[in-house]
Order: C-alpha cells, then structure tokens, then sequence
C-alpha cells in the first residue's frame, strides 16, 4: 500500500499539463525557444508602432497615440493610421469675434472663447490652399 505523501505526489502530477510536466523535469527552465518568440514579437510591435506614429505625425495627429495603437494592435494599428484622414483636408471657417481661422468641427474659438454655430460658408481645406 501508499503511502500518503506518494499517494498525493501522483495526483498532483496527474493533475498537471503536458507543458507543466515537462517544465519540472527541466528544473522550471524555460524554453529559449518560448524567449526567441518573445523578442521577435516585441521587435515586431515595435517596428508596427514606430511605422504608425510617423504615419500618424505625416498625417497631422499625435505620434504618441498611433505609436501605441500601432504598438497594440500591430497590422490593425497601422493599417487605420494609413487610412486615417489628412489634418490638412479638413474643411475650416472663421471666428466671427476674433477672425482666427479653425476646423469647421470646432465648436469654441480656441482665442476669444467664443461659442460658434455652424457657418453658411466654409473656408477651403488647408491641403487646397496649398495647391495654388
């Protein structure tokens, strides 16, 4: 018959995964094959952030905030920094109080505060001014 402690060792090893077993006969080494896939992981996210915050820095919009979606979310992350829209195509107008030219989707003046409705006309994009 068992023993107690031979009787709970077995079940404990029972109870224990493929993986889990092969990690205690090598002492709880890991493998450096798990490391390598780890570091090549981790170069490729960030070469995905790096890629998507300059894309996102070209576009007009934070690099920070693109670095780090691009970083999470490697292809997705950088695939909508492409695809994000241009500052620059941005339809503008202007305060009516202090003359200072904004984004048509701002609803306050940056300058003087003042809380602006939507215009009847629009100020050309910055990209087609440009293109004069």
């Amino acid at each position: 018959m068992r023993s107690a402690s031979t009787t709970a060792s077995a079940r404990t090893t029972e109870s224990l995964s493929s993986a889990a077993r092969r990690a205690a006969r090598r002492g709880g080494r890991r493998s450096p094959l798990g490391t390598l896939r780890a570091v090549a992981y981790l170069i490729v996210a960030f070469s995905f952030a790096l890629a998507g915050g300059i894309v996102g820095k070209i576009k007009g919009s934070s690099f920070f905030i693109w670095f780090l979606v691009s970083g999470f979310l490697p292809g997705i992350g950088l695939l909508a920094a492409v695809l994000y829209r241009y500052e620059r195509d941005e339809l503008r107008r202007q305060c009516p109080t202090c003359g200072k030219v904004l984004k048509l989707h701002d609803q306050v003046c940056n300058r003087c505060g003042t809380d602006l409705d939507f215009p009847e006309v629009a100020i050309e994009p910055e990209s087609a001014a440009y293109g004069r």
